[in-house]
């Protein structure tokens, strides 16, 4: 998955172990893009980035996986996103827990 518009990091509950990556609303791009990661056991990531590339990789434990994101990684157990079109830029997107 490839999304070419700017994201940043918007929420990480570390009780829950999740993270929650949103785009920006913009004029150029008014959908927006929530990416969700859960059962979170590692992360090494830019909070802020120009565009959004997630690859799915190994299994290196079980029940974990290895997502690719940009130049970094996430170690959870499953990943979602949705685009929405929300009514205020700061409403909560439908995966943040």
């Amino acid at each position: 998955m490839e999304w070419h518009r700017p994201f940043r990091l918007y929420h990480m509950t570390i009780g829950s172990r999740s993270l929650l990556l949103d785009s920006f609303v913009e004029d150029a791009s008014p959908r927006r893009v929530s990416v969700a990661f859960y059962g979170v056991s590692k992360i090494r990531m830019d909070v802020r980035m120009t565009s959004l590339s997630i690859e799915g990789g190994g299994d290196p434990d079980p029940g974990v996986r290895v997502f690719r994101v940009n130049d970094g990684e996430v170690w959870a157990e499953s990943m979602a996103w949705i685009e929405d079109d929300p009514d205020e830029p700061r409403e909560p997107s439908a995966l943040e827990a």
